[in-house]
């Protein structure tokens, strides 16, 4: 039996699917707020993806740790970045 791996882009996911469903089930009258849940749910596969990625390349849970940690605060700064360079 395989044990289970928790990763930081799992947490994320866990995160993101409570935020998707929360949009999903308490969605005003103008459905701004289920068009807003398209980039979550981008955002959720993305995040699934990359930690199957991480997962193939890197054996070690500690490696996969600090990589996924690192490829984390890397996208947070892009998204700071780009959000400043673009307002």
């Amino acid at each position: 039996m395989r044990r289970i791996r928790f990763t930081p882009l799992n947490f994320l996911a866990a995160l993101l699917m409570a935020g998707l469903a929360y949009l999903w089930i308490f969605a005003d009258e103008t459905d701004w707020r289920f068009l807003g849940s398209i980039p979550v749910l981008v955002l959720l596969l993305l995040c699934l993806l990359s930690d199957i990625f991480f997962r193939f390349y890197f054996k070690e849970l500690k490696r996969i740790w600090i990589v996924e940690t690192l490829f984390l605060i890397f996208v947070l700064l892009m998204i700071y970045i780009l959000q400043d360079i673009l307002t």
